[in-house]
């Protein structure tokens, strides 16, 4: 499911290239050709699956190169890297259902308990009396082979809210300090909050719709990413907190008269505005 997308020259030669992200599925570039948009899978890319929810576009060290900065579902939560999303017709009822499922070993556990399986999968009952036999058994003992095989079947490599550098087309992932990975972001906005003349990363998120027993993410209250240059390299080092409660959706620009600043849209509640000094 794509979840944000934006154009943008990537590689410096005039024409607009496409940078698409989403659930379960890696940063995606496709390369403008005069005019034709061609799948390429750029150096540094390549191990970039994740459930992203947010994306931005720009050159944050000013050597020509726009960067990207990837918002994604954070480190404070039940998920891993490796961690697999299967989806197939498992009964055989003519409805496709999806299973996530941690890896450990060789091996592959659903992260459901044994009463939401049997009331997703009635008939896997037969094949699960207990509690302690359902705990020891991977995808491949609650299922056929010829089922997964023809799962459709995803994959995470990374959950950490990530600036790709941009290096004349080849990026290098920087991850963003640890107070941004409390929760998942959904919104980036790149800006000189102190007026240094380096852009600075503005950003919030958060998500209530989770089950209770995985736990809501709220550990966010918006934030401020400093940036730097140190020998030549972008960094990102003192974070800010704003103090901005709720799941906040959207961040964006707005300029009065005499004054600039920036708005948050959050989720049924009102939109706040901070004024820059």
């Amino acid at each position: 499911m794509i979840t944000d997308a934006q154009f943008a020259d990537l590689n410096q030669d005039g024409w607009l290239d496409l940078v698409l992200l989403g659930d379960w599925m890696g940063i995606l570039t496709y390369i403008n050709k005069q005019g034709t948009l061609e799948p390429q899978l750029l150096p540094g890319l390549e191990n970039s699956r994740g459930n992203w929810n947010s994306l931005r576009i720009a050159d944050l060290n000013g050597d020509g190169y726009p960067e990207v900065l990837a918002g994604n579902m954070g480190q404070n939560n039940f998920f891993e890297p490796g961690m697999r999303l299967y989806i197939a017709d498992f009964d055989q009822n003519g409805y496709l259902d999806q299973i996530t499922a941690f890896k450990r070993g060789e091996k592959y556990y659903p992260i459901l308990d044994k009463d939401e399986l049997i009331a997703q999968l009635p008939s896997v009952k037969k094949r699960v009396l207990y509690y302690k036999d359902y705990a020891q058994m991977s995808m491949q003992d609650l299922f056929a082979a010829e089922v997964l095989q023809k799962a459709l079947v995803y994959e995470v490599d990374r959950l950490a809210t990530t600036v790709f550098l941009n290096q004349a087309g080849s990026f290098t992932p920087l991850e963003l300090p640890q107070e941004t990975q409390y929760t998942s972001i959904y919104s980036l906005r790149e800006t000189d909050v102190n007026q240094d003349g380096i852009l600075d990363i503005v950003l919030g998120g958060n998500q209530y719709k989770i089950k209770p027993q995985f736990g809501r993410q709220d550990a966010s209250k918006g934030g401020v990413i400093l940036g730097e240059i140190v020998e030549g390299e972008y960094r990102l080092n003192q974070f800010e907190h704003l103090n901005v409660e709720g799941q906040i959706r959207a961040i964006a620009p707005l300029k009065t008269t005499n004054k600039k600043g920036l708005i948050f849209a959050r989720n049924n509640q009102p939109i706040i505005y901070f004024e820059n000094e």
